[in-house]
């Protein structure tokens, strides 16, 4: 009884480990500088009404999608396949399992805030009025999308975010 469960835990050990002959590590880094504006002039007009801008600026990192490492049978890549190699009868893949597909990483998110806006009292303070107009400019917007086998992080070339809110 005692080597049937030796037996069947050593079988554990083996379904777990994965064998395959790809290389599935790379030397790859990168990194992210950014310095970033920030400016809010407010201009009070009476004792109740006070109006402001804001300028601003921001940013997220790139990375490293890890659902796309260009291993085989894992994502379709965006790049055309590597032509079949035939050496003494036999033909190697069709890829080179050491470099990532085209889309592994992805790069930074900048975006670019324009906002107007007023606070007002009215009747002595018993009423009050906030309001703000807003625009965004983002530029390699990152997305997040599906590929068969997990979420995968891509740049969009840019998107626009506008409107406007009030509160009373």
């Amino acid at each position: 009884m005692g080597q049937c469960a030796a037996y069947n835990n050593w079988l554990a050990v083996l379904q777990a480990t994965e064998f395959d002959s790809y290389n599935k590590y790379w030397v790859s880094s990168r990194k992210t500088d950014d310095l970033l504006a920030f400016g809010e002039p407010t201009v009070d007009v009476s004792d109740s009404t006070m109006l402001y801008v804001t300028y601003s600026e921001g940013f997220k990192s790139g990375g490293f999608s890890a659902a796309d490492d260009g291993t085989p049978g894992n994502l379709p890549t965006s790049a055309p396949p590597i032509p079949p190699v035939v050496n003494n009868g036999f033909q190697a893949n069709s890829f080179v399992s050491t470099v990532p597909n085209a889309d592994f990483e992805f790069d930074d998110e900048s975006v670019e805030s324009f906002e107007i806006g007023g606070k007002h009292e009215f009747a002595g303070g018993a009423v009050r009025l906030n309001w703000a107009a807003f625009y965004s400019e983002y530029d390699d917007l990152q997305t997040t999308i599906f590929k068969g086998v997990g979420f995968a992080v891509n740049n969009a070339a840019s998107s626009e975010v506008q409107g406007s809110r009030s509160i009373s």
